[in-house]
């Protein structure tokens, strides 16, 4: 027993260490950020600093220590308020922009730009600084942020990127064919391209047209905002583009920065533009500080529910790599909770995903459609990528908005199987098979289709295909020719969306909560909540409820301690392991390594093993 206790005394020592290092490095954090603003407080007028190096989350994880990690990292919807209450507030008298280390999707820099230019609109100014504007990449979505301020500076040693726009996609057929894996896909239409890295060497011709046609029109949107931000000529900064990347000096006679600063520098400019010393909030300190709240008690209710990442059948929110994903019941829950809200008086639906289950994406609609149908106005704003899935728990809102840099469409289906038989053979591994219906074995990865088990897998496509752009039609009243034209799997920048009629409006989040205030009648004078969804659950409610989040991710979490004890102990019967673990044991202090020593780590966690 007393071997069993010295494990866990082990285990919660390095979990206490690890909260030592979060600990650390928030320390650190705060350190490099009361630096960065100078340590001054907010005395005389207030600067807002903006920086975006740890990226810009659409909305804040369910769970529960990620809540916690990020609870300083705000969201779009947090930058988006911070600005338009600062835009209205008499101490702040301008903004800072931090785009040294920025992490955002080409959509969120569009979102992050409008509301630079709505702060910028009330009379008050912006600053864009950068320790270089080509961290990585082309630089040209930074700088396009960047152009939205009214003076953009850099340090000395910095260099301007605005290269234009850039997609170079890996393709895996060649490698699959050396291994001896048979990709068997199919896809409709000749558009539909997410299984062209397995089964193409390079671009197909439809594939090339439709990513070149998407990704000028993007650019073209961009030389449109900087030429008119930096009032210069449209064809001129076009040749630029060819010319980029640019060093420091050759920014400058481009017009394309300002100058070259230090950051203390920049911050006498400020100072030079307040007409007194500034004092620098930190966008996060200026949401806590002066920004209300979201969920008041008022009148009238906007829901706000996310649909970010892929979209999976099931309720577990947080994908195998960790990645956020789309469970269709948990968001099918959020909507129900939604449209059962009596004081709900209109919804938006964030939704930034690349599609993903078809069934899982029907779900989710149907929920849409419901609470449409049930008199509660829907808008939905489109985040980086709403495409294919995306698309399709989309398209039953009354109004659709998506930014020009939005891609979306991708209306079509693809699927199939690898074939690994010849790749086994290699080995000496064979199959063999035994099977009581002629499709039994119609998704096995170790022989390919037959004749009639791919009729049946072409009909099922076919069958998806045609419910998809039927259900496109109905929602979006196209007709049969239209639909051709928009689908067979094209994507489509927000600008072609529009024009094509698969969104109504180009806009953010910003403008979907305005036109969701509108359709539901509220009026401007009146007191407007925003209301997160699913709701934010108290301690005791995680904790009590047996189907909540952190509930099963401490299942999860036993269930893996227990398992690496297992590994553990399994190990350490080896000799060669025990010789690294007293190796090991060796550099740590005699006063820590005393109790410990592989034999009794063995022994403990046998006896502590179910």
């Amino acid at each position: 027993m007393k071997r069993f206790w010295i494990v866990l005394a082990v285990v919660l020592g390095f979990l206490a260490f690890l909260s030592m290092v979060g600990l650390g490095v928030y320390i650190v954090k705060e350190s490099i950020g009361e630096v960065r603003s100078g340590g001054s407080g907010p005395d005389g007028p207030i600067v807002i600093w903006m920086d975006l190096s740890q990226g810009v989350p659409e909305t804040v994880s369910n769970d529960p220590f990620q809540r916690f990690v990020s609870r300083d990292i705000p969201t779009l919807l947090d930058i988006d308020r911070a600005l338009t209450c600062g835009a209205e507030d008499d101490d702040v008298t301008g903004l800072v922009i931090d785009l040294s280390q920025i992490s955002a999707g080409i959509a969120q820099l569009e979102e992050i730009r409008n509301a630079v230019l709505r702060f910028r609109a009330s009379g008050k100014w912006a600053i864009a600084y950068a320790d270089t504007f080509f961290t990585g990449g082309t630089g040209t979505g930074v700088y396009y942020l960047a152009s939205a301020c009214d003076e953009i500076y850099m340090h000395r040693t910095g260099d301007v990127g605005f290269s234009g726009i850039a997609i170079q996609p890996l393709f895996f057929a060649d490698a699959l064919n050396r291994l001896g894996i048979k990709p068997a896909m199919g896809q409709r239409h000749e558009y539909k391209t997410m299984t062209n890295m397995f089964t193409e060497s390079g671009y197909t011709e439809p594939h090339r047209e439709i990513e070149q046609r998407m990704i000028d029109q993007i650019m073209d949107h961009i030389l449109d905002g900087v030429a008119s931000a930096r009032e210069l000529d449209r064809t001129h900064l076009a040749g630029l583009v060819d010319r980029a990347p640019f060093i420091g000096s050759e920014a400058i006679e481009a017009d394309l920065i300002d100058g070259f600063k230090y950051w203390d520098e920049v911050k006498d400019r400020m100072d030079e533009l307040a007409g007194t010393s500034i004092g620098l909030l930190s966008l996060p300190e200026y949401l806590d500080q002066s920004v209300p709240d979201l969920d008041q008690s008022g009148e009238h209710v906007i829901a706000l529910v996310y649909g970010v990442g892929e979209i999976v059948r099931g309720d577990a929110e947080t994908g195998m790599r960790g990645n956020s994903v789309i469970a269709s019941r948990a968001l099918a829950r959020a909507i129900r909770q939604i449209r059962e809200d009596p004081d709900v008086d209109a919804v938006v639906f964030r939704v930034s995903s690349p599609g993903g289950s078809y069934d899982a994406s029907d779900t989710i609609a149907h929920e849409i459609i419901l609470t449409r149908d049930s008199g509660i106005p829907v808008v939905v704003s489109m985040g980086d990528v709403a495409a294919s899935g995306g698309y399709y728990v989309s398209m039953y809102a009354d109004v659709i908005f998506a930014q020009p840099t939005t891609i979306t469409g991708s209306i079509g289906v693809a699927g199939g199987k690898f074939v690994v038989t010849e790749l086994l053979n290699r080995f000496g591994i064979t199959t063999d098979e035994i099977h009581s219906g002629d499709h039994s074995m119609l998704l096995s990865f170790f022989r390919d289709a037959s004749p009639s088990e791919q009729e049946r897998l072409d009909a099922m496509l076919d069958r998806i295909y045609a419910d998809f752009t039927g259900e496109v039609m109905r929602s979006r009243g196209l007709t049969p020719e239209a639909i051709d034209t928009v689908a067979r799997g094209r994507v489509w920048a927000g600008a072609d969306a529009l024009d094509h009629g698969l969104i109504d409006h180009l806009g953010g989040l910003h403008e979907s909560i305005l036109a969701a205030r509108e359709l539901a009648e509220i009026e401007p004078q009146d007191a407007m909540t925003i209301r997160l969804y699913p709701r934010e659950k108290s301690l005791w409610e995680l904790l009590t409820q047996p189907d909540s989040d952190l509930v099963t991710e401490i299942r999860i979490g036993v269930g893996r301690m227990v398992d690496t004890f297992r590994v553990v102990s399994a190990l350490t019967e080896h000799d060669f392991v025990r010789g690294v673990l007293s190796r090991s044991l060796d550099s740590v202090p005699g006063a820590l390594r005393a109790p410990i020593d592989a034999d009794s780590l063995n022994a403990g966690v046998s006896r502590g093993a179910p």
